[in-house]
């Protein structure tokens, strides 16, 4: 069985087990040229689809008011 776990924000990660291999990844992010960051959502795709995990994992997190 594969598994995702994933911690989100800009400074989150993404874990991967598969039952004998654990891989880990910094979310993937850009700077922008005006500071601050923003996410790589389509490095965040190829995780996801290289990883065809069979569970996804998505840590509760609250909005910033």
């Amino acid at each position: 069985m594969k598994i995702l776990g994933v911690d989100p924000g800009m400074s989150g990660a993404i874990a991967y087990y598969d039952g004998s291999e654990l891989l880990l990844w910094d979310m993937p992010v850009f700077k922008k040229e005006k500071g601050g960051c923003e996410l790589d959502i389509h490095a965040l795709c190829l995780i996801f689809k290289e990883a065809r995990a069979d569970h996804l994992c998505l840590e509760k997190t609250t909005c910033p008011k």
